[in-house]
């Protein structure tokens, strides 16, 4: 089986790994939880920015992804948007998406984009 390293964590070695979503409103809801994480096992922390309340605010997702590395130090982040479609929180363009993830300093250590169903997939 492959693997695939992400940090510390090595993928699809060893024990199943836990990952913990944060879907918080605003900035301090965000870094607030995930400074909860050291006292529970977590191997990697899923931001589902789609509930941020200033999720099209580029700027401000950058700031809270560098308050996030600090708050958890090592633990690997993992980005998630879901449209409104996907049952996500918001709705957003494939091109609006794209152009803001382009050139931007502080990035998740993964990112999953959520914008189509299944079916649309499978059919297009």
């Amino acid at each position: 089986m492959n693997t695939i390293k992400v940090r510390d964590i090595e993928i699809g070695a060893g024990a199943p790994k836990i990952i913990v979503p944060i879907v918080g409103v605003t900035k301090d809801d965000i870094i607030a939880e995930a400074k909860t994480f050291d006292s529970i096992p977590v191997d990697m922390v899923e931001w589902r920015v789609d509930w941020f309340e200033n999720v099209f605010e580029f700027d401000k997702v950058e700031e809270v992804l560098k308050e996030l590395r600090e708050a958890l130090g090592n633990i690997p982040i993992l980005m998630t948007f879901r449209t409104s479609k996907e049952g996500g929180e918001k709705k957003l363009s494939r091109q609006r998406l794209m152009q803001s993830l382009i050139s931007k300093q502080h990035r998740p250590d993964m990112l999953i984009l959520l914008m189509w169903k299944f079916s649309q997939v499978m059919t297009s």
